[in-house]
C-alpha cells in the first residue's frame, strides 16, 4: 500500500483537530445552555440629585451626585423546580461610595436602619436559601459619586456597577448599569414629584406563593409603574384585597385567613379601570396536614450573642426539633416556650455564627431565613 503523501497527512490531522475543537466547543456550548441561569435580572440606576424618577441602565452624573440602584432577582412562575443556595454580589464603581442607611430590601425584611446587613452585602455578597417559582428578591440602596472625578479633553468617563448572581449547578450571570459624566440637568437634593402622569403597571412575582387556610399571610408583590394600580382582587371570589404601594415597585398586600384550601389567582385593575393581563396565582394550604411555621420575628441576629426570637405558626409543640441549618453548619433552637395559643419563644445560643441560615420545623424546610451578622 503505497504511503501518503506527509503534506496530505498533515493535513488531515490537522481537520481532525479542528473538528475535534468545534466538536468540544459545541458540546460546552449546549452544556451551558442546558445549565443557564434561570433567574431574570433586572439592575438599574437613577440620579436621585438630578430628579431622576424612571429607573434605567444607562445615566448621567456630575461629580456628588447621588446615586440609587434596583437590583430585582425573579424566577418564572412556569419553573418547574426552584433555585437554591442564590448567591448575589455587587461590585460597586471605584469612583463611587455606599451611602449609609440606604442598604435595603422588602423581600428580605431588609430596613434602611440594618448596617451591618449592608457591610456585609457589599463585602461578600448574600446567599439566598431558595428561591421558589413565581418568587422575587429585591434590593435597593444609594451611592454618592465622589467629588473627586474628572475628564481631561473629550474623553467622558463611563462609571460601571456590576452584579454578578450564581447558584450551584448554573451558569454565573453578570448585569451592568453605566453611568456617564457630565450631565446638564438641574440638580436637587430630591426628585420633583410627577404630576399628570400615567403609571402603567407591570407584575413580575410575589413572595410568598401559598398560605395557610385559618393564618393568612402577608404578600410582597414586585412589579414597575404600580403606582398605576387601583385595585387587586382574587379572581375566584372577587374578594378585593387589602394592600399598600410601598414604592412604584413594589406592593404589600394581606392574603385573608378564611380561603379554602386551593389554587388562587390575583387580579390588577389599573387607574383607568382596566385589568391587567398579567395574574399572579398561589395556594391556600390545609392546616390539618402538619405542623408549620410561618413567621420569625426577628429574622436577624448578632453572631456569638444569644437572642429570642418569636415563632408564629401551626401546631407548634414545646418539644418539637426546630434548628437553623446554613450550607455548613445547623443550629438548634433552645429553650422553646409556648407563649399563646400559636406563639412559641426559642433562644438562638450565642454558639451560632454569623451567615445565611433557614429554619427548619422537624427537619422540614419552613422556607424562612434568618441572617446572622
Amino acid at each position: 500500500m503505497p504511503l501518503m503523501p506527509k503534506s496530505t497527512r498533515t493535513i488531515k490531522i490537522a481537520g481532525l483537530l479542528i473538528g475535534a475543537a468545534v466538536l468540544l466547543l459545541i458540546i460546552r456550548a449546549v452544556g451551558l445552555e442546558r445549565n443557564a441561569l434561570p433567574l431574570e435580572i433586572t439592575f438599574q440606576v437613577r440620579n436621585i440629585s438630578a430628579q431622576e424618577t424612571d429607573w434605567r441602565v444607562v445615566t448621567a452624573a456630575q461629580p456628588g451626585d447621588v446615586l440609587e440602584h434596583f437590583l430585582l432577582i425573579h424566577l418564572p412562575s412556569g419553573r418547574e423546580a426552584g433555585v437554591a443556595s442564590a448567591q448575589i454580589r455587587v461590585v460597586p464603581d471605584t469612583q463611587t461610595m455606599y451611602r449609609e442607611q440606604s442598604f435595603s430590601s422588602v423581600s428580605q425584611g431588609i430596613d434602611e436602619q440594618s448596617a451591618e446587613q449592608a457591610v456585609a452585602f457589599f463585602k461578600n455578597g448574600i446567599t439566598i436559601p431558595f428561591i421558589a417559582p413565581g418568587e422575587f428578591v429585591d434590593f435597593k440602596w444609594q451611592t454618592r459619586l465622589s467629588q473627586d472625578v474628572s475628564f481631561s479633553g473629550e474623553a467622558v468617563p463611563i462609571l460601571i456597577d456590576q452584579t454578578y448572581v450564581g447558584a450551584p449547578g448554573f451558569s454565573g450571570a453578570l448585569s451592568k448599569t453605566r453611568m456617564s459624566l457630565f450631565s446638564t440637568q438641574p440638580r436637587n437634593t430630591a426628585p420633583a414629584p410627577k404630576e399628570d402622569v400615567f403609571f402603567v403597571p407591570k407584575i413580575i412575582g410575589m413572595n410568598p406563593r401559598s398560605a395557610y387556610d385559618i393564618l393568612g399571610t402577608g404578600a410582597i408583590i414586585a412589579g414597575s409603574g404600580l403606582e398605576g394600580i387601583k385595585q387587586i382582587q382574587l379572581a375566584e371570589n372577587n374578594l378585593q384585597l387589602v394592600w399598600r404601594l410601598v414604592s412604584g415597585d413594589v406592593i404589600e398586600a394581606a392574603l385573608p385567613a378564611g380561603l379554602a384550601p386551593g389554587a388562587y389567582t390575583i387580579e390588577f385593575t389599573d387607574v383607568r379601570d382596566n385589568m391587567l393581563q398579567e395574574t399572579l396565582a398561589f395556594q391556600v394550604l390545609d392546616s390539618k396536614e402538619l405542623p408549620i411555621i410561618a413567621h420569625a420575628t426577628p429574622n436577624e441576629f448578632s453572631a456569638r450573642q444569644a437572642r429570642t426570637i418569636v415563632l408564629q405558626g401551626i401546631g407548634l409543640a414545646e418539644d418539637a426539633k426546630i434548628t437553623m441549618v446554613s450550607k455548613d453548619r445547623t443550629i438548634v433552637l433552645q429553650n422553646l416556650t409556648r407563649i399563646a395559643d400559636r406563639v412559641l419563644a426559642a433562644d438562638i445560643p450565642e454558639t451560632a455564627s454569623a451567615g445565611t441560615y433557614e429554619l427548619y420545623l422537624d427537619n422540614r424546610p419552613q422556607h424562612i431565613t434568618i441572617i446572622g451578622n
